[in-house]
């Protein structure tokens, strides 16, 4: 594989678990083992050696390692880096991380890399492992552009990625209207929309849309903010509350806008639909599933009453709630009901 190859390929593997920074560092790390090659880029940078010692460092390199020789074996860069990191210097690890790692790729290859010596015929000879006959040209091709197409996914799904680059105005105008683009298609139920809102509004960012919301009553045509509880914010200054047979994107953008939960917003119930004061107890849930239901009952207009997460107990209460809204919840333990007037 070609020094870019082996970056790129790198950077894929270590950016989701290391950061941009250190995966950064890491991949370019992996040209070591090709010193061992005379046009390498690793092999370029003895070049201001050259010229202090008047030797040709490259050549004598070549000719006492060989290419995909002993700096291509993997076990000698995974001792180094684990002794680096278990003696507290994770930062130096990264550099034996990275060459590693290009150990690792070069065993995809046809050639593959060395993991064992044996003496015959007075000659050493080394035990090679390959995992998968793949020509290196042919990774070489194909890996840039699914380098840049992962890269860009990986953005997508986490602006703080993109913020860690310190991107100028033009870039982070391109990258919004993009994800704007891109995502518009998948963002189709509140759900979505509520994580998608989560996700932006920790960088002065909300979701700005024109859908077309779906209720009992009928459908409603607007334009505004949703937020992350999953009510929408008009830009005529009115709160509509989560749709009740979903909604349609008709247009997405990413404009700047401070958000934070101060009060809860209730839109009253149609008129004519049947209204209940309903109140839900849960028993021996998990964490998890408690702060599930806690956070949808909230979403719904349900109050907290109770909640023990030692015992995993959680008590709801609502009024004016629909009887779709409750559908929506988990099977409570027992459930107290009550009919409310109908709004005429």
């Amino acid at each position: 594989m070609r020094a870019r190859t082996h970056i790129l390929l790198t950077y894929l593997l270590t950016a989701p678990t290391l950061g941009l920074h250190h995966a950064t560092i890491t991949a370019l790390a992996t040209i070591l083992p090709d010193l061992d090659h005379p046009h390498s880029l690793a092999a370029s940078l003895l070049h201001p050696l050259e010229l202090l010692t008047r030797r040709n460092l490259r050549h004598a390199l070549t000719q006492r390692l060989r290419h995909r020789g002993p700096l291509h074996c993997p076990w000698p860069w995974a001792a180094l880096a684990h002794t680096l990191w278990t003696t507290g210097h994770p930062h130096a690890a990264l550099l034996p991380l990275g060459a590693l790692l290009h150990c690792l790729e070069d065993a995809l290859t046809t050639m593959g890399v060395p993991i064992a010596w044996h003496r015959k015929n007075g000659e050493w000879r080394s035990i090679r492992l390959s995992l998968a006959r793949i020509p290196s040209n042919h990774w070489d091709t194909l890996l840039p552009p699914l380098a840049l197409a992962i890269t860009w996914t990986t953005l997508l799904l986490n602006p703080t990625e993109l913020y860690q680059l310190h991107p100028n105005p033009t870039l982070e105008r391109t990258y919004w209207h993009a994800r704007a683009t891109l995502l518009q298609p998948f963002l189709h139920t509140p759900e979505s929309l509520n994580q998608e809102a989560l996700r932006v509004t920790n960088h002065d960012r909300l979701p700005h849309l024109r859908a077309t919301l779906r209720y009992d009553h009928g459908t409603r045509e607007v334009t505004g903010l949703w937020t992350p509880t999953g009510w929408m914010h008009g830009d005529d200054g009115r709160w509509y509350p989560p749709p009740d047979h979903g909604l349609r994107v008709l247009e997405l953008s990413y404009p700047k806008a401070r958000y934070r939960v101060t009060t809860t917003h209730r839109w009253p119930p149609p008129r004519n639909a049947l209204t209940l004061r309903a109140l839900l107890a849960y028993e021996r849930l998990t964490p998890e599933e408690l702060e599930r239901t806690a956070r949808r009952a909230v979403l719904l207009g349900l109050t907290i009453r109770h909640e023990d997460h030692r015992t995993g107990r959680l008590l709801l209460e609502g009024r004016w709630i629909t009887g779709a809204a409750l559908s929506r919840l988990p099977r409570p333990t027992w459930t107290r009901l009550s009919l409310l007037t109908i709004r005429a």
